[in-house]
């Protein structure tokens, strides 16, 4: 859960075209569209030699793949209390839930806040990754707050404008057995961020083979420590046919049969530190009255498969589709593995993934009437005092299963932060809710602040025993700054 937060509020500060969505895994971390590392679309915006190959296998006994009629999870055996050490104890695939601070490290937050790191080392169908793309600061964290008002229940988010120009991890080198990687870290003033490059450059290279181990080590910065860590990758992901996920990828824009979709792989021997997931995500223009004030249809699916090779959607699971939507689909064997560093986090992501994306409509169709409308603060002139109770009001909501989720988006420019404010409504159609003034007090009168209502419009689960739930949702964004 603690990093979903983080990528929410990012995505939802970066004004993405599909008001900051996120996508999450079964761990709670936030997958690649809002990892600065992974090289996501915007729209919105984890242990040996190789695995044999399948001939060796057949013959390999109990190390090869079990037969087809026969295939069972292990036992890995009994679950152990959770503890903050960056593994799944409980065997609930959550990693240090309830134990781990905000950022995934182990105790408080400190005062300058906590950093949340990712590696993104998912390589390529082709065994590739690009090594400008590996390392990432997910978020600087300088607070965390829940508050239950009339109406709704509230956490509120704060984090850092930018970094320190030295808070960043030192030189990281990772050592695989195709390539060693010797990453030096660069602040770039205009962007309020870090980069880590090659040194020497280095263009597109496999750094490892599924199934064996890495060396991961880093100098450390003002904030985070040195580390040294060894990460088993998951074996590679084999024989995924594009043709099928190209079935996925057009079932969910609305331009595929009725027929039910399957998509296969050359299964891997089990193994609990890694997980096969299907990701399908996507949105929509809706509605544009003006660039300030906007709606976003947007979907998504993130299954974790039972790693037996096939994964099949039933007939009409996407329903009617989203035409002209940009979309993104994939298939990853990946593992995980996240490191407490003191308060601090970093989270390594490795495997492979077989992916497909598509650009969609930049703007709505011609015409096109809002799902539902956002009436207080007026969308035409809207007005707000810092300090002072914000009256939010919308109109009849369309037919959907919720929940109505309220989001209210600003950079502080006093306190140099972030600002996110995100609301569960518990009775929708009330229509109106009122945030209290000290949710109001950062509000900059000439920087960027936003308003989001979001509303679930369908469910579907993945049949058991794929674990997966494919949403449906519609977003009214309301730019408050002029």
């Amino acid at each position: 859960m603690t990093r979903s937060l983080i990528a929410l509020a990012l995505a939802s500060l970066a004004l993405t075209a599909c008001d900051g969505e996120s996508r999450s895994r079964a761990d709670g971390a936030p997958a690649g569209d809002a990892d600065p590392a992974d090289g996501a679309p915007d729209f919105a915006d984890l242990d040996a030699a190789p695995d044999p190959e399948p001939d060796a296998a057949a013959d390999a006994g109990s190390d090869g793949p079990p037969p087809e009629d026969d295939f069972a999870l292990p036992d890995f055996g009994p679950p152990m209390d959770e503890v903050c050490n960056g593994e799944d104890d409980d065997l609930d695939d959550l990693i240090d839930e309830e134990v781990a601070n905000i950022c995934g490290g182990c105790g408080g937050l400190p005062p300058e806040g906590c950093q949340a790191w990712r590696f993104s080392l998912i390589q390529d169908p082709d065994g590739t990754l690009l090594p400008f793309r590996t390392v990432g600061l997910q978020a600087q964290v300088q607070g965390r707050s829940l508050r239950d008002i009339e109406g709704a229940s509230c956490e509120i988010l704060r984090l850092a404008e930018a970094p320190a120009p030295d808070a960043h991890l030192g030189l990281v080198n990772i050592d695989g057995s195709q390539a060693m990687l010797n990453l030096v870290p660069t602040f770039d003033p205009a962007r309020g961020g870090f980069s880590y490059d090659n040194s020497p450059e280095l263009g597109r290279s496999p750094l490892y083979v599924g199934g064996e181990t890495i060396d991961i080590r880093a100098g450390g910065g003002l904030l985070v420590g040195p580390f040294d860590a060894e990460v088993r990758t998951p074996p590679t992901l084999e024989d995924v046919a594009e043709e099928a996920l190209r079935s996925v990828l057009d079932s969910a824009r609305g331009m595929g049969d009725d027929g039910p979709l399957a998509v296969t792989w050359s299964r891997a021997p089990a193994d609990r530190r890694s997980r096969t997931r299907l990701f399908v995500g996507g949105s929509v223009p809706v509605y544009g009255a003006t660039r300030l004030y906007r709606g976003i249809e947007f979907y998504q699916l993130d299954a974790r498969l039972r790693d037996d090779g096939e994964v099949v959607l039933a007939p009409g699971f996407f329903g009617a589709g989203a035409p002209g939507s940009s979309i993104w689909v994939y298939l990853v064997r990946e593992g995980l593995r996240r490191i407490p560093v003191g308060q601090h986090a970093v989270e390594v992501a490795t495997g492979q993934r077989v992916e497909l994306r598509e650009a969609g409509a930049l703007d709505p169709p011609e015409g096109a009437e809002a799902p539902f409308q956002i009436l207080a603060p007026d969308p035409n002139m809207p007005e707000y005092v810092p300090g002072e109770p914000l009256d939010v009001m919308w109109s009849a909501l369309p037919e959907g299963v919720g929940p109505l989720q309220l989001s209210l988006s600003y950079r502080d420019p006093l306190a140099a932060e972030q600002v996110q404010i995100n609301c569960t409504v518990d009775a929708p159609g009330e229509g109106a809710v009122t945030l209290p003034g000290e949710f109001t007090e950062g509000l900059p009168a000439d920087d960027f602040a936003q308003l989001s209502l979001r509303w679930g419009l369908s469910e579907a689960p993945m049949p058991a025993p794929d674990e997966g739930l494919y949403t449906r949702a519609v977003s009214m964004l309301l730019r408050l700054d002029r």
